[in-house]
């Protein structure tokens, strides 16, 4: 992890060590002092004045000069500390964390966590400059770990350590801290986590366990959903736009209620699980009818007025797969407020969800239906695995359940984890599919490789080849493989880029 990079500070410059800085200024700078007062202790304060007048020129001089320079925390003296995990949050929301904290507190001070190329963004330094943010770089290192989870957790650790502390607040969307949290807490330290409202697992989860949570609200205030997504009896589903849906408040108490239902017929396992998976498996098991199951909302409401008609319910045989597929591609903001968010966007992007039944070819069924297998140009198994792995979204789901493969597996080895994974219902089902190629396309085309009339698959593959050879890049076996390494390469020098998990 590197050194931070504070943008602005307050000084505290007081007569108290005037002395000392005297002692380490050049007899020239001293020599440009007035010549003294008649009186010893009137001519010791006007030097003291002036030393400190001169000081705090040199440092506003030197930091305007500079803007990137400076130490790892300006939290001296601050009761309040703000840990934002940058990977996952933006400036909006970053703003609406200090709002809810106090902003104007001169007792607050915030530290950023994100890629060290972040910081290159005339955007992100503006914002930290504006609002006094120290910026604390994280390196991308090592495919099996988050680096920005380690980086904030071995910082919260650090902080406990502080008496002037007495808020430790973290802005994040995952129950990744949960345990330092809880370890925080017993130092008689507050501490307050502040996630999305749409995350009402994480909430849950934080608040189930004693901490305090506060949602922080969309900028877009109550925007409804214009996509639904829907799984039908016979385990296809589709997703296709839709009349406006309202996003309900809040409905903890339906979720409330269901949780123990779940929990008892076995949909649920006993130390937790995504909600999501677990009613579409308990509905599809039970109610031969269509369930939307986004927005996730009206699945849950669904599911409870069922409930009511007091069904006879089968219990969970184990044996059922959820797989919401879910793109990772940002929309434009004019999209984005047409459909009612991103994660809208995303999955009108998916295909539409899917239950499928468990058996000795589950893994290669859920590479095929998410477009990482078949029989053409991307019939490799392994290299199908290490493409669906190293998938951004599929990387981190796979992490979050402890499911990534070890160095060294075999095939067979990592489809019986990733079977495992599928199976699990701690995962919400919405794994990434396969990558588009229009980006490669471009990049052939723009290089030669490929002429500007839309061209084949097999003839793509070809100039893909031809790229990579002439790029020294390692040969892939299938159309997938080679797509993969060559936006790699393309994007080598992307700060945020990850290690990849090689199989």
């Amino acid at each position: 992890m590197d050194a931070g990079f504070t943008f602005t500070c307050k000084p505290l410059l007081t007569p108290v060590p005037c002395q000392r800085w005297m002692r380490s200024i050049s007899p020239g700078l001293l020599s440009t002092i007035p010549a003294p007062p008649a009186s010893r202790e009137l001519y010791t304060n006007v030097q003291h004045g002036f030393l400190a007048a001169s000081l705090l020129c040199l440092f506003r001089t030197s930091r305007s000069r500079s803007p990137r320079l400076g130490h790892a925390s300006v939290r001296a003296l601050a009761s309040t500390v703000l840990l934002v995990d940058a990977d996952s949050h933006q400036m909006h929301e970053i703003r609406l964390a200090m709002q809810e904290l106090g902003s104007e507190d001169a007792q607050l001070a915030v530290t950023v966590f994100a890629a060290p190329g972040r910081i290159d963004s005339n955007k992100w330094s503006h914002f930290l400059q504006k609002h006094t943010i120290t910026f604390q770089s994280v390196k991308r290192v090592g495919g099996r770990v988050d680096p920005n989870d380690e980086a904030i957790q071995s910082h919260m650790r650090s902080l406990v350590e502080d008496p002037s502390l007495e808020t430790l607040a973290l802005l994040t969307s995952d129950t990744d801290f949960l345990e330092v949290a809880l370890k925080t807490s017993t130092k008689c330290i507050r501490v307050v986590v502040l996630v999305p409202e749409a995350m009402r697992g994480t909430m849950r989860k934080y608040a189930d366990a004693g901490i305090e949570v506060v949602p922080l609200r969309r900028r877009n205030g109550d925007v409804a959903y214009t996509v639904r997504a829907t799984l039908l009896p016979d385990g296809t589903g589709a997703v296709k736009r839709c009349k406006p849906i309202p996003r309900l408040p809040d409905f903890r108490e339906e979720v409330e209620a269901l949780l123990s239902f779940l929990t008892g017929l076995g949909y649920r396992s006993a130390e937790g699980a995504r909600m999501l998976p677990c009613v579409a498996k308990c509905w599809f098991a039970n109610i031969q009818k269509p369930l939307t199951v986004f927005p996730s909302q009206a699945a849950v409401m669904a599911l409870r007025a069922e409930m009511q008609l007091q069904h006879r319910w089968a219990k969970s045989a184990g044996n059922l797969v959820f797989v919401f597929p879910c793109s990772v591609s940002k929309p434009p903001k004019s999209k984005q407020l047409e459909l009612g968010g991103t994660l809208a966007f995303r999955i009108l992007q998916g295909g539409g969800p899917s239950m499928l039944h468990d058996s000795e070819e589950l893994t290669p069924q859920v590479l095929s239906m998410l477009g990482y297998l078949d029989d053409g140009l991307n019939a490799d198994l392994l290299e199908a695995l290490l493409v669906f792995i190293n998938a951004t979204r599929n990387k981190s789901l796979l992490k979050q359940m402890d499911a990534l493969p070890r160095p060294g597996q075999a095939a067979a080895d990592i489809c019986s984890k990733m079977r495992r994974a599928f199976l699990s219902s701690r995962g919400d089902g919405h794994w990434q599919p396969a990558p588009k190629d229009g980006a490669v396309r471009k990049v052939l085309t723009q290089g030669g490789y490929l002429p500007k009339t839309p061209a084949c698959p097999e003839a793509v593959l070809l100039a893909k080849q031809r790229y990579s050879r002439k790029n020294m890049l390692p040969d892939m076996k299938t159309y997938n493989g080679y797509l993969w390494q060559i936006m790699r390469s393309i994007n080598a020098s992307d700060p945020s880029r990850r290690d990849a998990i090689w199989l």
